[in-house]
């Protein structure tokens, strides 16, 4: 009896296993980031964001810290042109400067994150890729010709659902002692 009974489980869950195999055949497929290969894939608003790591570095005086980026780029079916932003947000980096200031005995009156706004909005005056965007971060204009978009060496796009990879052929980096980054994930919006 006790062999009947546990033969009978056994031949059961068998049974349930196979049943609930079968209902998820095709359901197990894994999505794949996929080449982007055309413009009507790039149709609508996308944006997303990454936190490029700042390393401390006592010798230069760089507090542990993070930059954060944001990208956006829109592209309207037929148009000769993706439109694309990019904003570097200081805000933190400056606010564990100043810290780090305080912690090393700099006076308050010496050391603020409007002093350090500054100071480094100097450093990327000179540029003609960077413009304040407001106070504490910067813009950047990325747009650039839709046909063109799609067979540059330096970016690579690749979609998967409603994401968008973009990966650049080298790191970008500020040269603050910071990580950079290579790729951003941007989101269907």
């Amino acid at each position: 009896m006790k062999r009947h009974i546990r033969n009978s489980l056994i031949a059961i869950i068998c049974i349930l296993a196979f049943i609930g195999c079968a209902s998820q055949e095709g359901k197990g497929e894994v999505a794949t980031w996929q080449d982007i290969k055309s413009l009507d894939q790039l149709v609508g608003k996308w944006e997303g964001s990454v936190n490029m790591q700042v390393p401390y570095d006592a010798e230069n005086f760089m507090p542990e810290s993070s930059i954060e980026i944001s990208i956006s780029i829109e592209y309207t079916e037929g148009s000769q042109e993706i439109i694309g932003e990019m904003k570097i947000d200081f805000d933190k980096l400056l606010t564990d400067w100043v810290a780090l200031g305080l912690e090393a005995g700099t006076p308050e009156e010496e050391i603020s994150k409007d002093i350090l706004w500054v100071a480094l909005t100097e450093e990327f005056a000179e540029s003609d890729d960077f413009d304040i965007g407001g106070k504490y971060f910067l813009t950047g204009d990325l747009s650039s010709d839709a046909d063109e978009a799609l067979s540059d060496d330096d970016v690579k796009f690749q979609i998967m659902g409603n994401q968008i990879k973009v990966i650049f052929s080298e790191n970008l980096s500020f040269g603050m002692g910071d990580e950079g980054f290579k790729e951003i994930i941007l989101y269907k919006r």
